[in-house]
């Protein structure tokens, strides 16, 4: 009698085993994908949340910029456009009230100028509208904004390229950003 001795797998219990492994491998790659994308769009959300209180932080100090500013009114945190934002001072200079500009002849208002969303992120407008449309208008020392307590919170919309996954940042008139 010739007995066979069994060495390995069958071609049919190979298949078996990849074929699991490649269902098992394709769940948990969708899921680190719709990961990613969601960290992604958190980050963008605590990037703007982050100028959101810079804004605070040089309303508070006083905090004048580079440019020449003989006196400081405020602090703006203004929506530009949906793909970018600045932070700006308000300031009197030789009497007339002025904010960030790059025209010829003025001076430097900015603290941030121009900070722009990555590739096809957008930033929806500020909702409720505003006292002063799409802007944030910090007061000095601490005295909070001028957004209207009645209206509070206010929000902006982040929305993510492709998948129109959204994140909404909101901020109250009392100061508060989350």
């Amino acid at each position: 009698m010739i007995h066979f001795l069994r060495k390995g797998y069958s071609l049919v219990e190979l298949l078996v085993v990849i074929s699991i492994i490649m269902v098992v491998f394709t769940i948990v790659n969708a899921n680190y994908r719709a990961y990613t994308r969601k960290r992604a769009l958190d980050g963008v959300a605590e990037g703007i949340k982050a100028d959101i209180r810079l804004a605070q932080e040089y309303a508070i100090s006083g905090k004048k910029p580079a440019g020449s500013c003989d006196a400081l009114q405020g602090i703006y945190f203004r929506r530009m456009a949906g793909s970018y934002y600045r932070i700006e001072a308000y300031c009197k200079v030789g009497g007339v009230n002025r904010t960030c500009t790059t025209s010829p002849g003025y001076p430097d208002l900015c603290y941030k100028d121009a900070v722009y969303l990555p590739s096809g992120y957008t930033m929806g407008n500020i909702v409720p509208v505003t006292p002063l449309n799409n802007i944030i208008y910090f007061k000095l020392g601490g005295r909070g904004n001028y957004l209207d307590p009645a209206s509070s919170p206010y929000s902006i919309t982040i929305t993510q390229p492709y998948t129109s996954a959204t994140k909404a940042i909101y901020f109250t008139a009392g100061g508060e950003v989350y």
